[in-house]
């Protein structure tokens, strides 16, 4: 490779690097709960800090753990069929409710969106704890 293509190649590289940066920092410091899951495993490969929040949780017990784990038993089946629609119709917003490490159940609004990562289906999902709201209605 001659030097101008190289110098080219590095500083396409740096660019790579500072967009990667700056839309790391963006999910690990949204205010909102974000996770990014296999649909057909379950497996969460993506989350901030929030979302550990959210649900209480450990990095390592989220990671270890199929999503369908945090649900409340009764949703399981239901939030598979929205997060599925998710795929059909590109985004989807629903409800659904979300078991914490404690053992305790909250109402979670969800935002999600289909993407593909690594010829993966996969949904990122934005939650937020609407249990407050809901009981105030």
């Amino acid at each position: 490779m001659s030097s101008p293509l190289r110098a080219e190649a590095l500083v396409a590289a740096s660019v790579l690097v500072g967009i990667e940066q700056r839309y790391r920092t963006v999910f690990e410091n949204s205010p909102d709960a974000q996770v990014i899951f296999d649909l057909h495993t379950q497996a969460p490969l993506e989350f901030n800090a929030a979302a550990l929040r959210l649900l209480q949780t450990g990095a390592e017990e989220l990671r270890r753990a199929p999503l369908d784990n945090h649900l409340a038993p009764g949703d399981r089946p239901a939030f598979m069929a929205q997060a599925s629609q998710v795929l059909l119709l590109g985004r989807h917003d629903f409800e659904c409710q979300m078991r914490r490490q404690d053992g305790s159940i909250i109402d979670v609004q969800v935002r999600a969106a289909a993407v593909e990562l690594e010829g993966r289906s996969c949904v990122h999902a934005v939650l937020r704890d609407v249990t407050a709201t809901n009981r105030a209605a």
